[in-house]
Formats: C-alpha cells, structure tokens, sequence
C-alpha cells in the first residue's frame, strides 16, 4: 500500500512539473485538505511563462467560501486572470 502511495506521489510531481499550460493558482496558507507547498511547486517546476500562484494567508480549502473580503478577492482574481487571456 505504501509503495503505491509513493509511486502516485512521483507521477503526480512528474506530471505537475510537464506541466504546459497556463494556469492560476489560489490557495489559503490555513488549507487542511491540500498542502500551499504544492501549489509552489508547481509554480517552480512548470513548464509554461505564464504562471501564477497567489496565497491567502490564514484562508482554508475553498477561497469562494471564505470571508467576504477573501472571497471577494478570489473571485475577482479569477476572473481578471481568465479576462485578460480571452
């Protein structure tokens, strides 16, 4: 079980880093369910100049359902992020 755990891991990360599209990444610092690290990896290793990662600090797992101000600003990030590529 553990060895299948940690080849998932390596094709996840050798993925993550093949990496070739553009993509936004938000992610509160507090996130119990999917660790910020990930989210600077992926920054760090893939392959595409337009790449984005912008935390929240003390924000949790869903940025939308945040408090106001924090999912004011998620979504607007979002959406300026997705205008500026139409």
């Amino acid at each position: 079980m553990c060895l299948a755990f940690l080849n998932c891991l390596e094709d996840n990360l050798n993925l993550m880093c093949g990496l070739r599209v553009p993509f936004l990444s938000l992610h509160g610092t507090d996130d119990g369910l999917c660790n910020v690290e990930g989210s600077r990896l992926l920054k760090g290793c893939g392959l595409v100049e337009d790449k984005q990662v912008k935390e929240f600090e003390g924000a949790a797992h869903n940025l939308y359902l945040e408090l106001p101000d924090v999912r004011r600003e998620a979504a607007f990030d979002t959406v300026q992020w997705i205008v500026k590529r139409s």
